[in-house]
């Protein structure tokens, strides 16, 4: 029987067997590509979506592997920072041929994960003034918007509605009792 031939207990009986259809492969690395174009065209930021590592269970992280991520345009990340324009028209006046900062990101690893943190190596003047912004803290909500991203798509590919959606395209058959044939 088609899915809409079913009763609606074997309709949700359906349902409950296939919940994860459409997350039993890498349903994320779509979404992961999209968020590494837009890293990389506002803050110059690249990563290779193969050195993503996130849990949307209880832990709630995401982190990148060592040598998974890194900084190709410092340019354009430091005006991507709060108060970063200020540091470039700074460094434009000064006549600085070397960019004087330097960006890297180290991941921490740890029993439940792991964390990956941005740094900020700072070869300006000791006179020169104190960066306005916190570049960790940044980064940090950064990576909690790009996991909020992956969970809504998780929550909206283990929906009803796009296991329907799913059921229909591919034209899927079932038991009367909801089970798939």
């Amino acid at each position: 029987m088609k899915y809409d031939e079913l009763s609606e207990e074997a309709k949700d009986r359906a349902i409950e067997k296939l919940g994860d259809i459409n997350v039993s492969y890498d349903w994320w690395i779509p979404t992961a590509e999209s968020v590494r174009y837009e890293w990389l065209r506002k803050y110059g930021i690249d990563f290779e979506v193969g050195g993503l590592c996130f849990d949307l269970g209880y832990r709630q992280q995401l982190y990148f592997s060592k040598w998974k991520i890194r900084v190709v345009d410092p340019w354009r990340l430091l005006s991507a920072l709060p108060g970063g324009a200020s540091i470039l028209l700074e460094l434009e006046l000064a006549g600085e041929d070397d960019f004087p900062l330097a960006f890297d990101f180290d991941t921490c690893y740890h029993t439940a994960g792991g964390i990956t943190t941005l740094q900020l190596i700072d070869q300006r003047d000791v006179e020169a003034p104190e960066l306005p912004f916190d570049e960790g803290e940044w980064f940090n909500d950064l990576c909690r918007d790009f996991w909020r991203e992956l969970e809504r798509e998780y929550m909206y590919l283990t929906s009803k509605e796009a296991i329907e959606e799913t059921i229909r395209v591919n034209c899927l058959e079932f038991t009367e009792d909801g089970e798939l044939i």
